[in-house]
């Protein structure tokens, strides 16, 4: 800084952290409650998670959109240590302080987040009927959860797999001020984790995949053959249990490599068994061309700039669309692709019903069928606020009825039942 401005005096450490933050600070946030309080209705985003040495945080984000400007805007509400059971109650009482400080009583009628059992069981407290489902008398009532109850949800961090294991249903419908959603990114997820798990045909070749990203990461000197063949940097993705792409993108980069160069460094580690036959990278390719969507899709689902909940109910049919056809054209992963139709069905179950879309003929899977029988696994996407989203977008309007199944007659009765609500 003395040879950029000689006259500039750079402050210390201690005015930085007890002046500066703390000013900057108080300006954020006069900033965000002046915008929220402008803002007629507000949905919220919430998660919660823990790092690698088990401490946990808590993240809410307000989203709104700002007329004026005809844009929406998104905007950190709070990030902070939750030290606490990550029961329901304790997730409601968390969230309902946040509502309380940022001014947003009667202002939130959604609220976004995984479908955790602790997260669901917090927002029947918060939206439920009676006391419980208003704000301004629960907070600081004493809860009378069992401590039982408490340590079953005290596991319940996002990176934890086990968030991904279906749990009862709950009762969440008696709605008092406002709805959850579930996130679905999160629920993609479970479709695509319900798919890997028929995969026996490839499993070999799967596991030939991740036995050499585990080599590219683990051994210095396999590395460094790896990257004398492939260029300085290279290496092959690892994978991650709670993000099902990490799968998909360790599985593209090893299709994409020129297999005799591989090959050749594999020989030369005495890692032979890992060369995969003109069969087995068959069936890794389909694997890749099945999954290539849903990773898109995943991308669509986390974007930042555009109204996210629009993209729903097109990028659904274009899943549909393209699984239907992946059901006629793969020679090897045929349960695969059945069980992600069948677990596309179930999960996403309300929203095909509110599309008028059956279940495809022909198309069998241990997840339950799309029938009226409940299910574990149906994950409730019975709002019409998703099939709303689209249909008022100017992007999307009802040209996403070009993806529908249906005749020309039963596209036009849908458009006109949708328009008319």
């Amino acid at each position: 800084m003395s040879d950029v401005d000689p006259r500039f005096q750079v402050p210390c450490r201690q005015t930085v952290s007890a002046s500066y933050l703390p000013q900057l600070l108080a300006e954020k946030h006069s900033l965000i409650a002046d915008i929220l309080s402008s803002a007629s209705d507000v949905a919220l985003t919430i998660d919660i998670w823990s790092d690698r040495r088990q401490h946990a945080f808590l993240g809410i984000t307000a989203h709104i959109f700002d007329i004026a400007k005809g844009v929406p805007q998104s905007m950190l509400l709070k990030f902070q240590s939750f030290r606490e059971i990550h029961s329901g109650e304790n997730i409601a009482r968390a969230v309902e302080n946040c509502i309380c400080e940022a001014g947003l009583i009667g202002k939130v009628h959604f609220i976004v987040c995984d479908n955790a059992s602790n997260m669901r069981k917090a927002f029947s407290f918060i939206f439920a009927p009676g006391p419980r489902g208003n704000l301004e008398s629960w907070l600081g009532a004493e809860t009378n959860q069992s401590d039982q109850l408490a340590v079953e949800d005290s596991d319940a961090v996002i990176d934890d797999a086990t968030l991904y294991e279906d749990v009862p249903d709950l009762d969440c419908d008696a709605l008092n001020a406002g709805e959850r959603i579930p996130c679905f990114a999160h629920s993609l997820q479970l479709v695509i984790r319900d798919g890997l798990q028929k995969v026996a045909v490839s499993r070999t070749a799967v596991a030939k995949c991740a036995k050499l990203a585990n080599m590219t990461h683990q051994s210095v000197k396999f590395r460094a053959s790896f990257e004398d063949a492939f260029g300085k940097g290279r290496c092959v993705p690892a994978s991650n249990d709670t993000r099902w792409n990490s799968v998909y993108r360790q599985l593209k980069s090893i299709v994409d490599l020129d297999m005799n160069k591989l090959s050749e460094v594999l020989r030369k580690e005495e890692q032979g068994s890992l060369i995969m036959t003109q069969k087995e990278l068959q069936q890794v390719r389909e694997l890749v061309s099945t999954l290539a969507p849903f990773a898109e899709a995943t991308d669509i689902a986390q974007g930042t700039t555009y109204i996210t909940m629009s993209y729903i109910v097109p990028v659904l049919l274009s899943l549909l669309q393209h699984l239907s056809t992946q059901h006629t054209s793969v020679k090897y992963n045929i349960p695969f692709v059945r069980e992600l139709l069948s677990s596309l069905f179930t999960r996403f179950r309300g929203i095909f019903e509110q599309l008028q879309i059956p279940y495809p003929a022909g198309v069998s899977g241990s997840t339950a069928k799309h029938t009226d029988k409940p299910t574990a696994k149906n994950l409730h996407f019975d709002s019409n606020v998703f099939v709303m989203a689209t249909c008022i977008d100017p992007q999307h309007g009802y040209r996403w009825l070009e993806l529908h199944p249906g005749s020309v007659a039963e596209k036009e009765v849908l458009k006109n039942r949708i328009f008319s609500k």
